[in-house]
């Protein structure tokens, strides 16, 4: 989330620490971190390429496994009609999971947390809303065990903010019909979206993006707040501007900045029936 050469691996920005501070070894960390960084460049085939020499370089580590199933996630939702490979990104995720019992205490929560909530968006995405409960309920216990530790591991700021909202949304959604308050945990929508917010001053990369997407998502989707969804889409082009999801949300809610945002260059690693849906996608909120 490696090729012919390590001269391919974006380098981190300086002001970006890599996740090594998270991750327990630091050359695993290093490869996760630019595979992150090629997925969201849109470099698709330089972060396959990382995640299959993670996978062969370190097989006890769950990391390459993740990246693996993150590639596929974001192929299937960049309109790659050949991303039909559900059963393997459930796969990686499965393989993860047990890879992850060997890893330190808070990196194992961490990895299974992260494992189980992709799971969750891919049967969303496809419908599948009772799954997606099962899959949340589950990975329950496991965030009453991270929350607290949130203060002394920042990637549990993503997971417990997110779970944080998403519970109370769907709480307030479905008042007492609510299948997701079997989970018995005290979920509060405003603690979820501070500690998203407080994670988009992170200087983590990996963890700043996530938050300003999910934010943008929220503030657009949820609390139906364009203005405020369009401070974190504007950051997130300028930061990835071949990022055509990111693109596509910003201009969801500020169609009319499209002219103020950097060009798109030709991306060779896109596919021809990526090319066609995403201009597609663009064209729905920039012909309005």
């Amino acid at each position: 989330m490696i090729f012919i050469t390590f001269l391919n691996i974006l380098p981190a920005k300086s002001q970006d620490l890599p996740l090594a501070s998270y991750l327990s070894n630091p050359e695993v960390s290093n490869l996760f971190y630019s595979g992150f960084r090629h997925l969201y460049h849109f470099e698709f085939n330089a972060c396959k390429d990382i995640a299959n020499q993670l996978k062969g370089k370190y097989p006890a580590s769950p990391w390459g496994h993740v990246l693996q199933a993150e590639y596929y996630w974001w192929m299937k939702i960049s309109g790659d009609p050949q991303a039909e490979n559900g059963p393997q990104l459930l796969q990686e995720l499965e393989i993860a999971m047990l890879k992850a019992e060997a890893l330190p205490e808070k990196e194992a929560l961490f990895c299974k947390i992260i494992s189980y909530s992709l799971k969750s968006r891919y049967a969303l995405y496809n419908g599948q809303y009772f799954k997606a409960i099962e899959l949340l309920n589950k990975s329950s216990d496991l965030i009453k065990t991270s929350k607290s530790e949130v203060g002394n591991y920042e990637p549990f700021m993503l997971t417990q903010g997110l779970f944080d909202y998403f519970m109370a949304a769907a709480g307030d959604k479905f008042g007492i019909f609510n299948p997701l308050s079997l989970f018995g945990i005290d979920a509060d929508a405003a603690r979820g979206l501070s500690m998203l917010e407080s994670l988009t001053k992170s200087k983590d990369e990996i963890l700043r993006t996530e938050a300003e997407y999910f934010l943008m998502k929220i503030y657009s989707e949820l609390e139906k707040e364009p203005a405020k969804a369009a401070i974190y889409g504007r950051r997130l082009v300028l930061a990835y501007p071949q990022n055509l999801i990111f693109r596509y949300h910003y201009l969801v809610c500020a169609p009319e900045k499209k002219a103020q945002l950097p060009a798109v260059t030709t991306n060779p690693q896109l596919t021809k029936q990526q090319q066609v849906y995403l201009a597609k996608l663009l064209e729905k909120v920039t012909t309005k």
